[in-house]
């Protein structure tokens, strides 16, 4: 699996760099130091995680997601900062962030966000779901009201992490069922990524955050 670690602080990226390259299967193949440097790096590159600090010296790292996104459109990105709160953090996921951890606790949620994330679910650590406050979005509320009582459900599963193995074995029906339902889903929400609903649940009051602790 390659990984681009974008921080300003070299003895971060190094930190990061040896904790990821000690599990089999992570390879650190960029490194980044401010904006520039690192869209200079992610026109030649093809990543699958991208762990980004938002505290760069020349431009916030929140305007490099939507280029991430736009360069290589498969490829999560990992939000590891010192700000822990709104509004860094809403603008984050509204931007396309899947994961967004503190920098105070990466070491002990790192890769619990990136196997979420590797597995098509958004990550949120525990104080970032402390200090957020969504408020309530009509617009969001309007369209989860068009999905059936089943649709909810698994919805508010999907957004709050859990997989479909896990929703089928939860509900006791398949997972091609389960796997109909999110199409549907996403189809009626009108977003096309898994991480999306995890903003739509949030804006419109259908999960509480304090789920998503244990998810």
């Amino acid at each position: 699996m390659d990984i681009a670690l974008i921080d300003d602080h070299s003895i971060v990226r190094e930190g990061f760099k040896r904790l990821l390259e000690l599990e089999q299967g992570y390879k650190v193949v960029l490194e980044a130091s401010s904006f520039n440097e690192a869209i200079c790096s992610i026109d030649k590159a093809q990543l699958d995680i991208v762990i980004l600090d938002l505290s760069l010296p020349d431009k916030n790292g929140l305007h490099l997601i939507p280029v991430i996104k736009s360069n290589m459109p498969k490829a999560k990105i990992i939000i590891v900062s010192m700000y822990d709160s709104d509004p860094y953090v809403t603008d984050a996921i509204d931007a396309g962030a899947n994961a967004y951890i503190s920098k105070n606790n990466a070491s002990e949620e790192l890769f619990e966000a990136i196997d979420n994330v590797v597995n098509g679910n958004s990550f949120l650590g525990a104080d970032i779901i402390k200090n957020i406050r969504f408020d309530n979005n009509k617009l969001e509320q309007s369209k989860v009201k068009q999905l059936t009582s089943r649709e909810h459900d698994i919805f508010c599963l999907l957004a709050t992490g859990y997989s479909i193995k896990a929703i089928s074995s939860n509900l006791n029906i398949m997972p091609k069922t389960v796997h109909a339902h999110k199409a549907n889903i996403l189809a009626k929400l009108e977003v096309q990524e898994s991480f999306e609903l995890l903003k739509i649940a949030l804006k419109s009051n259908s999960i509480c955050p304090d789920k998503l602790i244990s998810s």
